[in-house]
């Protein structure tokens, strides 16, 4: 995947996500969401509500919703990795 283009996500990885019966996602390195079934959609209905389409990092930092979305914020934003670069390119 280059640049901005949208994910496109085969039928039979949609097929397995919507199976499965508990929450389920998808996500590019970029943390877009780009596939998730009827349990995660009501989970994390907050992040799928962003018009420019559900990312984890855009809404984890830029999306005030968030503070109240987490048990503990400072802990949800805290980078899985230690390179901050990614936070970065996620929202943009």
């Amino acid at each position: 995947m280059e640049g901005n283009e949208p994910s496109v996500v085969r039928a039979s990885l949609r097929r397995l996500v919507d199976s499965i019966s508990v929450p389920a996602i998808v996500q590019t390195p970029r943390l877009d969401l780009v596939a998730a079934n009827d349990l995660s959609l009501a989970l994390f209905s907050p992040v799928f509500e962003d018009p420019r389409g559900a990312n984890f990092a855009r809404f984890n930092y830029l999306d005030p919703p968030a503070r109240d979305f987490y048990v503990d914020w400072l802990l949800a934003r805290r980078p899985a990795r230690p390179s901050s670069a990614w936070r970065r390119d996620a929202t943009r």
